[in-house]
């Protein structure tokens, strides 16, 4: 008796990519569900024999998946390059082109010689350890900080007082001055702690923790120097900043004030600690 499957799919719609099981429950496993939806759309224009040549821009996935948001948009794709699913294999620096994609779970090669990676098990198996550790040594903790805590509440109070020969329960006012650590509202703070200034009553610029431009491009340019090309483009995605603005500010001009922030933070998260120390 034959043991393929009796239903096939219907191809009256044109054609149809497949996908292993394995790869689409570590899909809904690992990533989110912009992120599915990016892979979707990247596997959609698969044609048989493109695999490493799938070409995607932003805005082509933002009209496939219904979403106008770029920077959403862009962290989906990383999201997936970083879980393992697809590898970028081509940016076009400096040209109106989109960028190129491999899918991890396909054979690539000129005649498909070169054998699919599926670099994304590694992180599927990473999580089923990590989750089986979870499982096994929460309960334990969990019921050993429960029953610590009961213990030392109920030691407090039925014991407290007694050890240092109170008959009742010690007045408030014999241990006040303990409890307070920070300067009462209507207390001031001259006569009655002249060497503590509240760290509250600092005003905080927007920009205090932001590094001055001159840092702040030395910075973008050791990751970009750094960096796979097209990155600079990507830069400017995640940013959500013209990137004429981003190029005049790496050549030496000035950068408005909204943007430096997201730029020096869009930075750091890409551009590694070992990297940064190197460079």
């Amino acid at each position: 008796m034959s043991k393929k499957g009796h239903h096939k799919p219907d191809g009256r719609g044109g054609q149809y990519a497949l996908a292993p099981h394995v790869t689409m429950d570590a899909l809904l496993s690992l990533v989110s569900h912009r992120a599915v939806a990016a892979w979707l759309a990247i596997v959609r224009r698969f044609n048989g024999f493109n695999n490493g040549q799938i070409a995607l821009s932003m805005r082509d996935l933002a009209e496939v998946i219904g979403s106008p948001s770029n920077p959403a948009n862009a962290d989906a794709i990383d999201e997936l390059e970083a879980a393992g699913f697809i590898r970028a294999t081509r940016f076009p620096k400096g040209q109106r082109k989109a960028t190129e994609y491999e899918l991890t779970h396909i054979t690539t090669g000129r005649n498909g010689e070169i054998a699919a990676t599926h670099d994304y098990l590694e992180r599927l198996e990473t999580k089923k350890s990590s989750v089986s550790h979870f499982h096994t040594r929460n309960p334990l903790r969990v019921s050993r900080f429960h029953t610590r805590r009961k213990h030392r509440v109920s030691c407090f109070d039925t014991g407290a007082t007694e050890t240092v020969g109170f008959d009742g329960h010690a007045p408030v006012s014999s241990f006040h001055t303990h409890i307070v650590s920070h300067i009462s509202p209507q207390s001031d703070p001259v006569s009655d702690t002249p060497d503590i200034a509240p760290k509250s009553s600092r005003a905080i610029s927007p920009l205090s923790a932001a590094m001055d431009l001159a840092e702040l491009r030395s910075f973008a340019r050791a990751y970009l120097d750094w960096a796979s090309a097209g990155a600079q483009s990507k830069l400017a995605h995640h940013v959500e900043m013209p990137g004429g603005t981003l190029s005049k500010f790496l050549s030496g001009r000035s950068l408005p004030d909204q943007y430096r922030m997201p730029l020096q933070l869009a930075v750091a998260r890409s551009f590694p600690m070992d990297a940064r120390n190197a460079a």
